[in-house]
């Protein structure tokens, strides 16, 4: 596993592009902040190496035809003279010397071939017009959502046609000279409002992508280690792609040559997305949305140009309050169109050496805690830096965050982070530099959601008190998450109790495991054979963004089966617990619970009781006795009947980085 979730393609046979994230999952309300490598594979030495040889190649076949040249002199001259039995000797041989010449300049060929090959695979490579976005898209099927209320003005605006395989522009109709970028269209920039008809068409081009991230069916179950999933190019026809996000082009440089062996890199960090933006969602057959990157360049090949595009999906997780609360989520409405990203390019020390680790070529160091203290300050700032640090450990309980006590007394030692302050200059062009210091240093986002649910994690207990008071109407936008969260629950049939479910935490994360304990009651009438614990996702529409022919869906909610576990017992028994296990890897993550104007997203827990009669017929029969005791056998059938009961989940974003492969 990296440090941080890399994405890399081979952009041509000698260049490698990598994205490295500073984050996976990024948030709403924080920045999208990204590395972009440029890798030469080739080497400078191999270069000169077979420049060398392809030159001694040609002079070798200089010598050949000045050889041939003098050959064919001395045969017409000979040709002159009278025959004997000696020219024919010489005839002969000459014939099996033609052989062998043959098989030798076909090795010749051959050798050439291989050099030249070489040769071009370790040459510059010449790029121009290097650039990085972010679209943001809601997908819906036409039959299930009726968008007569949304605002679809942006597909008009829009050039989506990208396309990251050549064959897709040529089914698409599109030759390689064709103009593929996102932004307004030339018409508009112009003041002219044209009505791109084929609107769908340009958005279909922009999805060939092998990146396999979208809607999935219903009726499939989840496994962590297979995650069903739905490719993008297979639905584009029956969905609408309505964009409501983006971050236009952000030009990394206008011409580039990649010299072998060299390492471009550039750090790519844009505006803070909105605190309202919609989470990334894509466990439904109706609709998805999705988040991409794509990465544009053109190639200078034999005096052509051919454009090259790469998607890669990111993940987005809702914005969450140090109090417990989320926004609410806008969909169909006007495209939010961002500034452009920063873009500085990241200059290697010159006393730096080479890495080859894809994964600690490019760090996102974190703040330096070995800063020693300067000589001056006097032994009473010390003392008082350790009695803080003394006082910290004191109040530590086990449930505190060890991350959090380290950033405490950094503050206190250090100074607080001001988040104001200009980003740092990534640049380092000073050869005397160590390599600690030229790493790339993002800021600290000392307000994060991952610090958020840190700290909800400590506090969560006090909150449920406060979040569940009604909060006032300049807060409309904020919904709290926390409200009746509780960790027990009595599950009563007709008036009996039956057992009591306790989860372990009031809340998790979607990188938790769902600890739950069942504690079976004691009845006269019936006793527990079995029970199944079922973690369900349930998506509510609504109401008044479904077509005629889908008004039904808003009655129930659809529900997703993620994962299920099952515990049976012919014996006495008390006690059964289940670890619920989420499915989750660095290229997809389960949602939390959310909410936005169209559809929001909840959690539960679906426990199945089977329950025998007590005086019933019974669940075992002898099978076996001797003096040493008597062996019973379960009963192939069993009569009984099934229990349902659903328990809420409060499910949260993750507060861990899930880094990459």
């Amino acid at each position: 596993m990296h440090g941080h979730r890399i994405d890399s393609f081979l952009i041509a046979d000698n260049v490698r592009l990598e994205i490295v994230h500073e984050s996976n999952p990024y948030y709403a309300g924080e920045n999208v902040s990204l590395v972009v490598r440029l890798r030469h594979l080739g080497s400078a030495e191999k270069h000169a190496s077979f420049k060398e040889k392809i030159d001694e190649l040609h002079k070798d076949i200089e010598k050949r035809i000045d050889s041939s040249s003098s050959i064919v002199n001395d045969n017409d001259e000979n040709s002159k003279g009278p025959w004997s039995m000696g020219s024919l000797f010489n005839v002969l041989k000459r014939d099996n010397t033609n052989e062998e010449d043959i098989e030798a300049q076909r090795e010749h060929e051959r050798y050439t071939e291989y050099v030249t090959k070489q040769l071009q695979y370790h040459k510059p490579v010449e790029l121009m017009a290097g650039f990085v976005q972010v679209l943001g898209l809601f997908q819906y099927s036409p039959d299930t959502i009726d968008d007569s209320s949304f605002d679809t003005s942006s597909n008009k605006l829009m050039y989506l046609n990208q396309s990251t395989r050549p064959e897709a522009e040529q089914n698409n109709g599109t030759g390689p000279n064709a103009n593929h970028h996102v932004g307004l269209s030339s018409d508009a920039i112009n003041g002219q409002q044209t009505d791109v008809t084929e609107s769908h068409v340009n958005i279909r081009k922009y999805f060939q992508s092998s990146f396999k991230f979208g809607p999935r069916d219903p009726e499939a179950m989840f496994d962590s280690s297979e995650i069903p999933v739905f490719d993008v190019k297979d639905y584009f026809e029956e969905f609408v792609n309505l964009p409501f996000l983006i971050i236009p082009q952000s030009l990394l440089f206008p011409e580039l040559t990649l010299q072998p062996g060299e390492v471009k890199s550039f750090h790519f960090k844009s505006e803070k997305l909105p605190n309202d933006v919609c989470p990334s969602y894509s466990n439904s057959e109706n609709f998805a949305v999705n988040y991409y990157v794509e990465f544009g360049v053109n190639r200078v090949e034999s005096n052509a140009i051919k454009p090259l595009f790469i998607k890669t999906p990111i993940y987005v997780s809702p914005l969450v309050t140090n109090n417990g609360y989320q926004y609410t989520s806008e969909l169909g409405t006007k495209t939010c169109i961002m500034e452009p990203a920063h873009i500085r390019e990241v200059l290697q020390s010159q006393g730096m050496k080479r890495k080859f680790s894809t994964d600690t070529s490019s760090t996102f160091a974190r703040r330096k805690s070995s800063v020693s203290l300067p000589n001056d300050r006097s032994s009473m700032d010390i003392d008082a830096l350790k009695k803080s640090f003394v006082d910290i450990i004191k109040k530590t309980t086990v449930e505190e965050d060890i991350e959090e006590l380290i950033e405490t007394q950094l503050n206190i030692q250090f100074g607080k982070e001001d988040e104001t302050s200009p980003a740092p200059d990534i640049t380092n062009t000073e050869g005397d530099q160590n390599e600690e210091e030229s790493r790339i240093v993002f800021n600290h986002n000392t307000n994060s959601t991952k610090k958020n649910i840190s700290i909800l994690k400590r506090t969560a207990n006090e909150l449920m008190i406060m979040t569940s008071e009604p909060f006032s109407k300049s807060m409309d936008s904020l919904k709290p998450q926390l409200v009746n969260g509780q960790n027990n629950y009595i599950i009563n049939r007709n008036g009996q109790r039956i057992a009591t479910a306790s989860f372990s935490k009031v809340f998790y994360t979607t990188t938790d495991d769902i600890d739950l304990n069942i504690h079976l009651a004691d009845n006269s009438d019936f006793t527990v054979s079995g029970v199944n614990a079922t973690l369900q996702l349930m998506e509510m529409i609504n109401g008044s963004f479904l077509t005629d022919t889908s008004r039904d869906m808003a009655k129930k909610p659809n529900i997703r089966t993620v994962t299920t576990s099952h515990a049976v017992s012919f014996d006495e028994t008390s006690d059964i617990s289940f670890k619920l296990t989420i499915p989750k890897t660095p290229m997809h993550l389960m949602p939390s619970q959310f909410m936005s104007n169209v559809f929001q997203v909840k959690w539960s827990v679906l426990i199945r009781f089977i329950l025998i009669p007590k005086d019933g017929s019974p669940t075992m029969q002898e099978f076996y006795e001797d003096k040493k005791g008597v062996l019973y056998h379960s009963l192939d059938t069993i009569d009984g009947e099934e229990f349902d009961c659903t328990i809420p989940v409060i499910l949260l974003p993750t507060d861990s980085d899930l880094a990459g492969w």
